[in-house]
């Protein structure tokens, strides 16, 4: 009888910027906190991973932990050059302090360049997920840098049928494409379907914003609620399911696509909720799914005005129409179990020499 297979063990490596928790608010630490829960899970169903976490300390995701402390480095607060410098820093060191060999892959989810030369330089298998945009040194560089074969990268889609990751895999107008550049997989993000679940009588009764946008972004829904005769909540007035359970809508206010935002419209729709944003806002492929002709998503805004997104909001049927059907749409594309098991996939292809 032939022996069981070993576990494969995996280095997950995060932004060591914020701690990976349920109530994280940036995208891409909210989709790394997602990654290493559902990994967690996959583990705890089968054993055919071992994996554990390098990720900033106080994050809580059901993985073995490493903790990862900026503040042990000089800081200058308020210059993101020397912020990003820091990052690399501290990755570079824990790189050099040989913590990261005998993993049977590393799976890199930090912005980074160095650490993955240096990685790339010990033999390490190695898998990037893109969080950042086009321009950005961690999506740009490393397939210059690094010898073809040696990294593998995949990227976030906001549904199954986007094929292309504009965000992530643009090199820009004035690039042209690196030979044996293999473009970024993307892959389907899975949520938390237990935490984000429909609200029990659920009234519409405010809307909804999670912080996109920033600033500008916060000015933009208040004006949006304004119009509307609706208060704003915010993940300042309380846990982020019970800001999306009963929403008329989650505004997400991003101008121009980024890599991690579908994370939020998807916690959205896993509480019946539709979003509504800008057309340039890049989630279009996720309000292709379509009732009736009625988008299940949300709604794409016709303008960036306050009144172009009222309008779009106004236009939403109401949850007893399709909230059910948005929900069912997550359960079907984006659980975390599809999610882990294509990335335990991806990991034994890095480790076999497969794709």
């Amino acid at each position: 009888m032939a022996a069981a297979a070993s576990p494969l063990r995996i280095a997950l490596l995060a932004d060591p910027a914020e701690p990976l928790r349920a109530d994280t608010l940036a995208p891409s630490a909210a989709i790394g906190f997602e990654l290493a829960a559902a990994l967690a899970e996959h583990v705890h169903a089968t054993g055919d991973l071992l994996v554990d976490l390098f990720a900033a300390a106080g994050s809580e995701t059901g993985l073995p932990l490493v903790s990862l402390d900026l503040g042990e480095l000089p800081a200058d607060l308020g210059d993101p050059v020397a912020e990003h410098a820091r990052r690399e820093s501290l990755l570079i060191q824990l790189v050099l302090s040989g913590m990261l060999e005998g993993y049977s892959v590393v799976h890199c989810l930090a912005p980074v360049v160095a650490p993955l030369q240096l990685l790339a330089a010990t033999g390490a298998r190695l898998l990037q997920t893109l969080v950042e945009g086009p321009g950005h040194p961690s999506v740009t560089l490393p397939p210059r840098l690094l010898a073809a074969g040696r990294l593998r990268r995949v990227g976030v889609a906001p549904a199954p049928a986007s094929t292309e990751l504009p965000a992530l895999l643009a090199l820009g107008p004035e690039r042209e494409p690196v030979p044996g550049d293999d473009r970024a997989e993307p892959l389907v993000l899975g949520v938390d379907l237990d935490r984000y679940r429909p609200e029990e009588g659920a009234a519409e009764t405010h809307l909804a914003w999670w912080g996109s946008g920033g600033s500008a972004g916060e000015a933009a829904a208040r004006a949006v609620a304004s119009v509307m005769g609706l208060p704003l909540r915010t993940p300042a007035d309380g846990p982020a399911p019970e800001m999306l359970g009963g929403a008329r809508a989650l505004l997400h206010l991003e101008p121009r696509p980024r890599p991690c935002d579908a994370v939020w419209p998807l916690r959205a729709l896993a509480c019946g909720t539709p979003t509504v944003a800008p057309a340039t806002s890049g989630l279009a492929p996720l309000f292709d799914e379509r009732v009736a002709g009625v988008s299940v998503a949300g709604a794409l805004a016709s303008g960036d005005r306050s009144e172009d997104l009222a309008a779009a909001v106004a236009g939403l049927p109401p949850r007893s129409d399709l909230g059910a059907a948005r929900r069912a749409l997550v359960l079907g594309r984006h659980n975390r179990r599809a999610m882990a098991a294509r990335y335990r996939e991806i990991y034994s292809e890095l480790v076999h020499g497969r794709r």
